[in-house]
């Protein structure tokens, strides 16, 4: 690209593919001791050796089973079988390799078995063995135990080897054992000892690795030399060269994986030592230089894209953080922050965040006015003055000017009975204290809205029994609603029964819920006095007819009186109604004026007594149709089986009667009287016999004139 290099003229390219193919075996020895009884257990033809190297494979579970072994597994398992026959050493190793191919590449992985004999614990004493120099490398300890078994274990070094640059100078006593408890093809136990001596050397340490970032600083190699035995007057070369101080610094390197050699000089005859720290140097992104020049920014700015701050060769594959929050997309609002300094830092990693570069960027948010959010309230004409300053966003500065046009609404005071129904665009407007800042502004749109008239209403009257409810004021509109206060608090349900009192009344805009101003509703309720009832006049005879005519004659109120069936009822009876003993009835009173029933009604319910017997003083018969006969009223309802008899003054019987014959008419009905049948005027007396077992009879007199 001649674009980015001078020395290019024009513009090429071409595109290549790189294939990678799967690998194979993942493992790269497989080693497996067995007891001569156990393998005897398992394999009894070369057949069976082969199986025990293909279930090796299988175990691993990472291994191909498509390749092939070398040498054969059918050679292994026939000199498997002939050590079984005819073991002549304590233990022998059987070794083949198994080697997949796929494609162009090929693995392999080395099957080692070892077969123990079965041998009494047994150990031939050894001698110690010659000095050995610190820097000798690791030590096979089976090379100490001479011609002694070595499938036995030595204490302490688990794995057999020892390692005389880790340990450091000084006399080691090993100790090598054959255990029956560790190992089933050994009978009993055994154990020998020998001393390994380590002579003080030049020790340079183990190889080592270590990975740092190339923005990491100068870093000390020395200090990465981890074993406390390691002689530390050596020094680092590279690639020859020796490094000064054992100094690098990683932003000299390529990223790339670097050897720098440790050699430590000769102390004796065991000789220099060495080893090797491979430095992998990890290549970091770029942040960029710090900005020269501070970002200055008013609060009531737009978002700032923070990445347009960084350099060219800044990689923007990072992300902003200020007080350890991170800034979502590098976008900064200044309206979140309060004035003040901030420092924002740029932080750029590689994929396993290992390694980052970072840069500073120092923000400086100015103070600016902020008039808030836009609003929107409605209004509606009759709401009186409203402080537009209320209607302000909660985050909106409280010092500005509203406007309408080119005039200034005065303290924000809008009154919306001052303008036509509509909407009103109001400005307001708050000037920051720094002049760079300008001025912030917002609107607020306002929605007047006409409320309806009051509604038209007259007064009322109702009767109280007519037990009329807010629903039967009746007034017409739209969304009318009924309170019982003047201040429209106590908003009343259809249902409420109706005093008498003022009720308010006011009327609803569909759109808006503009309410009108309330209409007042006089409300009169006319009542008559529930009627009473003389009962002094009312005794009740059983035999008598009766009827609600004679229950109105002992009413004690003048007017028109109604009777009915029910407390509350509208049936309504006729005053030739019967009485019927023990019913109730309800009188109600009626106002000629009011033209209103008596809400509570006189309840009266009939009771009827025995009769009394009533006897005449005395009698006329002269057919004037009063007092003509002597009846005893009652009697015969009451003792339907009485007698009468009537005596002159001297004694002697003139009348007798019973129900069949039960009215004197002063003549008489005895013979031997005096003349003829018509009695003389004067006193006469009379007995009457009840006959009923228990009432004593009664006497009297009566005076016969004519």
């Amino acid at each position: 690209n001649g674009d980015e290099l001078e020395c290019v003229t024009g513009i090429d390219s071409t595109t290549f593919e790189i294939e990678v193919t799967v690998g194979s075996n993942e493992v790269t020895l497989i080693d497996r001791t067995y007891c001569i009884a156990e393998v005897l257990e398992l394999i009894e033809n070369p057949d069976d050796a082969v199986s025990l190297f293909n279930d090796l494979l299988e175990e691993e579970g990472t291994v191909d089973l498509t390749g092939e072994f070398s040498p054969a597994v059918e050679v292994v398992a026939s000199q498997i079988a002939a050590y079984l026959a005819n073991p002549t050493t304590p233990s022998q190793v059987f070794e083949t390799t198994y080697t997949v191919f796929n494609g162009g590449c090929e693995s392999s992985t080395n099957i080692e078995v070892t077969i123990i004999d079965e041998i009494a614990a047994e150990l031939t004493e050894v001698d110690d063995p010659a000095p050995i120099c610190q820097n000798a490398g690791v030590q096979d300890l089976t090379d100490f135990i001479g011609d002694n078994p070595e499938f036995g274990t030595f204490e302490g070094y688990e794995d057999g080897t020892f390692n005389p640059g880790t340990m450091g100078p000084g006399e080691y006593e090993i100790t090598y054992s054959l255990n029956e408890e560790e190992l089933s093809c050994v009978t009993g136990s055994a154990e020998i000892t020998f001393t390994v001596t380590v002579q003080d050397a030049a020790f340079a340490g183990m190889d080592l690795t270590y990975t740092v970032c190339q923005n990491a600083g100068r870093q000390n190699l020395f200090s990465r030399l981890d074993d406390d035995n390691v002689d530390m007057d050596g020094e680092f070369t590279y690639n020859g060269d020796i490094v000064e101080d054992g100094m690098i610094n990683p932003s000299q390197f390529d990223p790339g994986i670097y050897e720098f050699i440790y050699t430590v000089p000769a102390e004796n005859e065991c000789g220099e030592d060495s080893s090797s720290l491979f430095v992998t140097v990890t290549g970091v992104p770029s942040a960029g230089p710090d900005p020269e020049e501070d970002l200055i920014v008013c609060q009531n700015e737009e978002t700032q894209d923070l990445f347009s701050l960084l350099g060219q060769e800044a990689d923007m594959g990072g992300r902003f953080t200020l007080n350890g929050n991170t800034i979502a997309n590098g976008m900064l609002e200044p309206s979140q922050y309060e004035p003040d300094t901030y420092i924002v830092t740029y932080i750029v990693s590689t994929g396993d965040g290992n390694c980052s570069d970072s840069a500073i960027i120092t923000v400086v948010i100015l103070e600016s006015a902020n008039a808030g959010e836009n609003m929107e309230i409605s209004l509606c004409n009759n709401d009186g003055q409203r402080n537009l300053f209320e209607e302000l966003s909660a985050d909106a500065d409280m010092d500005g000017t509203f406007t309408l046009g080119d005039d200034t609404i005065a303290d924000g005071l809008f009154d919306p009975a001052n303008y036509d129904e509509g909407s009103y665009e109001v400005t307001y407007s708050v000037a920051s204290d720094d002049e760079r800042c300008g001025t912030s502004t917002s609107t607020v749109a306002v929605n007047v809205i006409v409320a309806p008239d009051a509604p038209t209403v007259s007064d009322l009257t109702f009767c109280a029994i007519e037990g009329a409810t807010v629903a039967d004021l009746g007034v017409a509109g739209d969304n009318i609603t009924y309170y019982s206060n003047m201040e429209l608090t106590d908003e009343l349900d259809p249902a409420d029964l109706l005093v008498e009192q003022p009720y308010y009344v006011t009327d609803m805009s569909a759109e808006g819920g503009c309410v009108s101003e309330a209409a007042i509703i006089m409300v009169a309720i006319n009542d008559a006095p529930a009627p009473t009832i003389d009962q002094s006049q009312l005794e009740l005879c059983e035999f008598e007819d009766y009827t609600l005519l004679d229950l109105n004659a002992a009413i004690n109120e003048p007017g028109d009186i109604r009777w009915y069936a029910s407390e509350d009822g509208s049936d309504a009876l006729s005053l030739n109604t019967p009485l019927e003993d023990g019913a109730t009835y309800y009188a109600a009173l009626f106002d000629d004026v009011t033209e209103c029933e008596s809400s509570q009604r006189l309840e009266y319910t009939v009771q009827l007594e025995d009769c009394p017997l009533v006897f005449p003083e005395g009698i006329s018969p002269n057919d004037d149709g009063r007092n003509d006969l002597f009846i005893v009223e009652n009697i015969e309802e009451e003792y339907p089986n009485y007698s009468l008899e009537i005596f002159n003054r001297w004694g002697n019987t003139v009348y007798k009667g019973n129900a069949s014959t039960p009215e004197w008419d002063g003549t008489s009905t005895e013979s031997g009287s005096l003349g003829d049948d018509v009695l003389p005027v004067g006193v006469y007396f009379y007995i009457i016999e009840f006959n009923d077992g228990t009432t004593p009879p009664t006497q009297g007199k009566i005076y016969l004139s004519r």
